[in-house]
């Protein structure tokens, strides 16, 4: 009666380990139903996490600012106006009074500044899309979190899963053990050996349970949830999942980073600033002219009477080693009178770091190009070797289902030498526990290959997901 019940146990073990290994399974997914849980993707995951942020939505803010902070110096390239008004009035002793009063108005004109304006304004223009390069790398590292926090989340309660399958059918061995006690089939000491490896799955259980909460706490604040709600994920099935062929995409992938790359993007916006910095020495000697207008309309009572304009140029070099301006003015009054003036100032050998700004200009063009292009060298040897290592782990997985599939063939084995009794139950539970620690060792491998296919991802500048575009099928 005993062998019976053992054959049994057997035949739902062997079931179970076949549906946790090959077939999906529903059952966390019933179970966090009955607790109200929300049902989501990865897909809904990462859109909710991004909807969320209040980081994303604090730096998008901040990129807006200085965006509209650029758009505003355009007026740097426009005229500027300033009007004044004096009142003077002075007492001479012995002498006749006097009381003044003005009116002026001027306005300044920027003709030229050598380019170096624009230069300074395509170098702010640089940093900018560099800040918002910084906020895509954000958004980035965000949805690499949640897609781990997700994956580790789901890979654990298939793991808790396989886990309790194990402790289920132990414990059916168990009554059957303490059942051949009874009957003196068994000693006192192979009772408590099948007692001492149930309580080992025990604890592995309690363990894997608390890192089940830690993650599911983790997962609700990346996403923002401010009410903690039990998740059900709806991601890739483990069980069934064996990867994607990627081995001829190299090429394609690394023309993607090439395109999408942040770390790529970045070295190419150092590169350019560093050429717009060595370009605005280099126009150290073309001058900055201004044009400046100006009317002014005074007397010593309301209404003004007496009408003077003026007209002046000013041309400077002020980024040469000796800066120099000169100053050309005309001015006229409505009584006739007129004047001109002119005026030179030299500073001599105020700056004579010059030379050495050039060159250490030009040497930071040839270190950003020289990184740019090591980094492109770098990354195609990175895509190639990590889609080696995937394509590895892919050949690796398969080779453990077979195995899962003849270790199942070899417990039914042991399963005829326990009735016949060659083997003990002690040694017979092991074996069972053994099996469903290789189911968990799997789950284990195809979390590993998730990850290999996210750093490829990762390499490529890819949003999580998107590798599969560049698979040759999907299987």
């Amino acid at each position: 009666m005993a062998a019976n019940a053992g054959c049994g146990k057997f035949n739902i073990f062997f079931i179970l380990i076949i549906y946790a290994v090959v077939l999906p399974v529903y059952t966390e997914a019933q179970s966090v139903e009955k607790g109200n849980g929300r049902k989501i993707t990865i897909d809904d995951a990462l859109r909710t996490a991004i909807k969320n942020s209040y980081q994303l939505k604090a730096a998008a803010l901040r990129l807006e600012s200085a965006k509209a902070g650029f758009a505003m110096d355009l007026r740097a390239f426009l005229p500027s106006l300033s009007v004044s008004f004096g009142n003077s009035d002075s007492v001479i002793i012995n002498g006749a009074d006097t009381y003044s009063k003005q009116f002026t108005v001027k306005l300044n004109q920027p003709i030229t500044t050598g380019g170096r304006n624009y230069i300074r304004r395509t170098i702010v223009r640089i940093n900018l899309l560099l800040k918002q390069k910084q906020l895509k790398e954000q958004k980035f590292s965000l949805q690499d979190a949640v897609w781990n926090a997700f994956y580790k989340l789901l890979m654990n309660r298939e793991k808790a899963k396989l886990q309790k399958d194990a402790f289920d059918i132990s414990g059916n061995q168990l009554k059957i053990a303490r059942l051949e006690k009874e009957q003196g089939s068994i000693t006192e000491l192979e009772l408590l050996e099948t007692e001492i490896e149930i309580k080992n799955l025990e604890i592995q259980i309690a363990d894997t349970e608390l890192t089940i909460k830690g993650l599911e706490y983790n997962l609700n604040k990346l996403l923002g949830l401010k009410v903690f709600k039990p998740l059900i994920l709806k991601g890739k099935n483990l069980k069934k999942y064996t990867g994607i062929d990627i081995s001829n995409s190299a090429g394609k992938l690394y023309a993607a980073a090439l395109n999408r790359n942040l770390d790529i993007k970045s070295l190419s916006f150092e590169l350019t600033r560093s050429k717009m910095e060595l370009n605005l020495i280099k126009k150290r000697f073309i001058p900055t002219l201004n044009a400046e207008l100006s009317f002014s309309v005074s007397g010593s009572d309301f209404p003004l009477q007496e009408a003077r304009y003026g007209m002046g140029l000013s041309i400077s070099f002020p980024s040469t080693g000796s800066p120099a301006n000169l100053s050309l003015n005309y001015s006229g009054q409505s009584s006739g009178g007129r004047s001109r003036s002119s005026s030179m100032k030299i500073s001599p050998f105020e700056n004579i770091k010059i030379p050495l700004n050039k060159k250490q200009a030009e040497i930071a063009v040839k270190d950003a190009n020289e990184k740019r292009t090591q980094f492109k060298l770098d990354l195609r040897f990175n895509i190639e070797r990590t889609i080696d290592s995937y394509l590895s782990l892919r050949k690796k997985i398969l080779f453990k289902r077979e195995s899962l599939a003849l270790g199942i063939r070899r417990l039914a084995v042991l399963k005829k030498k326990l009735d016949i009794g060659e083997l003990k139950r002690p040694d017979f539970l092991k074996e069972q526990i053994s099996l469903s620690e290789q189911g968990i060792n799997y789950i284990n491998d195809v979390f590993s290959l998730l990850m290999a296919e996210r750093d490829i991802e990762k390499l490529a500048g890819l949003k999580p997901g998107m590798l599969k575009r560049y698979a040759v099928s999907i299987k």
